[in-house]
């Protein structure tokens, strides 16, 4: 990618570098970190004279969901990637005006000094120039920070929808615990811990009013 610099006409100048694309992690990635755990205890079905609920309760209390399936089943991949991607430009287009607004301040301070600056000048228009891309550099971490906050906010947005639909299920088959699916952290589950077609019918049929 072409390098903007700010132009001082010093070989030494330091250069300002075009706001390269805020690249967020992974999304699914962040859902890792975000525990998805739900402490479930069986409910009793009080018209039975609190015995098992309809269904057999489940001999492992640990039930499994593979969030990013949902995710994509559901068409929230595609919406939370196409958010990011809005915010990721609103932020890289601040960027460039910032980068032109400092650009003014070097070419103006350059017009005023003329074309035959003194040893100190050259020095006021390079310390000028460092100052500008330090001011440019604490604004692209704040970018690149507020991207950040804005894939947080959208996956914890995703995973409060998720949560109560997931506890239900748990609670009607006696799971205790509700663990993301991942083989870098789950080494081998049971098939009957799965729940995770269960919570993409039920979070794909309309409510009924």
């Amino acid at each position: 990618m072409t390098e903007n610099r700010l132009r001082t006409d010093q070989p030494s100048a330091p250069i300002m570098n075009r706001p390269r694309p805020l690249s967020p992690v992974p999304l699914w990635a962040l859902a890792l970190i975000l525990p998805f755990l739900a402490s479930c205890e069986p409910i009793q079905n009080l018209l039975n004279g609190g015995a098992a609920p309809p269904s057999a309760p489940a001999t492992n209390s640990v039930g499994v969901i593979d969030l990013e399936e949902v995710a994509k089943r559901l068409g929230r991949s595609e919406a939370v990637l196409k958010a990011l991607g809005a915010k990721e430009q609103a932020l890289g287009q601040q960027l460039l005006q910032l980068r032109g607004s400092l650009q003014e301040k070097v070419d103006k301070r350059k017009a005023e000094i003329g074309d035959k600056p003194t040893p100190d000048q050259q020095k006021e228009l390079l310390t000028l120039a460092g100052t500008l891309n330090e001011e440019f550099g604490k604004a692209r971490v704040s970018a690149q920070a507020a991207l950040s906050q804005e894939q947080v906010a959208l996956v914890q947005k995703f995973r409060d929808e998720v949560f109560p639909v997931a506890k239900e299920i748990a609670q009607e088959r006696g799971f205790k615990t509700i663990l993301l699916k991942s083989e870098s952290v789950l080494f081998a589950w049971e098939p009957e811990s799965e729940i995770t077609e269960e919570v993409i019918q039920r979070m794909s049929t309309p409510l009924v009013p």
